[in-house]
């Protein structure tokens, strides 16, 4: 059932980020339950979930993955039409919710001012200004980057979502890119160095939170657009995901300091284009 299911997603061209994640997350549930998908109750999967040991955020995204295989088999007929699956019928774990925790315009014109290598440079910009996922940076190509059209195209095959979206290229993230505009292939040599490059820019500051740059782009943006379902359609999630998990209270005034720290030498053929696209 599983293959099944894994198979029917990849020929509807699931992004392998997300195909990924539906292993890790069904690949135990494979092993510990060598069964017909009909003999799993909701009772057996509730007390399965539970010894895994996982936090309730982690929990909670391994159910959805089987709530959604549940629906799979289902839609084929492997499961009795018109009633909930058992999954659906398991309790959803209340993901803690920590504080969400942003950069200060202060914090990311120090980051930036301070990076000294083009990789730097590239990366912190990008994340700062568009809120790009770390997993979709890795994957991404300079031709990708259309700078004369001011966007940035997340292909359906490299985004976590496995839906491609379009994302605005504002004033001082052209300004950051334009040297490099003549570049090929790849932008980052590996996801791996997202790590190190984070581990740097901490130092700079003297702390890095979590999501630190998708948190903050969110943030500022929607203080700038007043707009949380436009700042979705950028960022590749809902309005409700904004709103319970990257939205942080900051000020009009804040956003626009935000999205205007530029290169300390702005390129002389930058055509201004007034606040953030």
């Amino acid at each position: 059932m599983i293959d099944e299911f894994l198979d029917a997603k990849r020929q509807n061209g699931a992004a392998e980020a997300y195909l990924r994640t539906l292993r890790y997350h069904l690949n135990p549930f494979r092993e510990r339950f060598r069964t017909g998908i009909g003999n799993v109750t909701t009772a057996d999967l509730d007390t399965w979930l539970r010894a895994l040991g996982h936090s309730n955020r982690t929990r909670k995204n391994v159910l959805v993955s089987l709530v959604t295989l549940f629906r799979f088999a289902r839609g084929l007929g492997y499961l009795p039409k018109n009633i909930p699956t058992e999954a659906e019928g398991v309790a959803r774990p209340k993901a803690k919710s920590g504080a969400i925790g942003i950069l200060t315009p202060a914090e990311l014109r120090t980051i930036l001012h301070s990076a000294d290598t083009e990789e730097r440079q590239t990366y912190f910009a990008l994340g700062a200004f568009t809120g790009i996922r770390a997993a979709e940076l890795s994957r991404l190509e300079w031709k990708e980057i259309d700078l004369r059209r001011r966007y940035i195209e997340i292909a359906a095959a490299k985004a976590k979502t496995a839906a491609r979206r379009l994302v605005p290229v504002c004033d001082a993230l052209y300004g950051w890119l334009l040297p490099n505009s003549d570049r090929t292939g790849l932008i980052f040599s590996s996801q791996r160095s997202a790590e190190r490059l984070v581990e740097w820019a901490g130092k700079q500051i003297g702390r890095w939170p979590k999501n630190a740059l998708r948190h903050s782009f969110v943030s500022y943006r929607v203080a700038q657009t007043q707009n949380v379902a436009q700042v979705a359609l950028e960022a590749g999630n809902s309005p409700q995901m904004i709103f319970a998990n990257y939205r942080e209270l900051v000020t009009q005034e804040a956003a626009e300091e935000w999205f205007s720290i530029k290169p300390a030498r702005e390129p002389t053929n930058i055509v201004g284009i007034g606040r953030a696209a």
